[in-house]
């Protein structure tokens, strides 16, 4: 079963793409934006649709899928604020768990057309 690396090739799969892996390969593939000893932040750029308002998403593995997914954690709101200082806490469901993410989606809103930034910062320590 697929386990924690903070060096996991990571994916936003979700309505902008048509959760499709395959199409979220080719435009939404995060890229490593920095590394520390403790952990890495990737980076992914995300344009709304021209008529939509919000995409729900969640980030996958690129090489395990939906075996290896973050997702909001329990009793946590999956809406993003975009504000460093008001990250959201995610999840991670792998293996035979990744379904307890199933439906749990991470929700971006914005202006139609608008261009958002996802960054995700994956650390071993939590």
């Amino acid at each position: 079963e697929p386990g924690f690396d903070r060096e996991e090739p990571l994916l936003l799969l979700g309505s902008c793409n048509g959760w499709s892996p395959e199409v979220a390969a080719a435009r939404h593939k995060l890229k490593v934006a920095s590394r520390t000893d403790d952990a890495t932040e990737s980076v992914v750029w995300l344009d709304l649709p021209p008529e939509a308002l919000t995409v729900n998403f969640q980030i996958v593995s690129s090489r395990h899928c939906w075996k290896w997914r973050l997702y909001p954690g329990l009793g946590r709101s999956g809406v993003l604020s975009f504000a460093r200082e008001a990250a959201a806490l995610a999840s991670l469901a792998a293996g035979s768990n990744s379904q307890a993410a199933h439906g749990r989606n991470f929700v971006a809103r914005g202006r139609p057309g608008e261009r958002l930034g996802i960054a995700v910062s994956l650390s071993s320590t939590g």
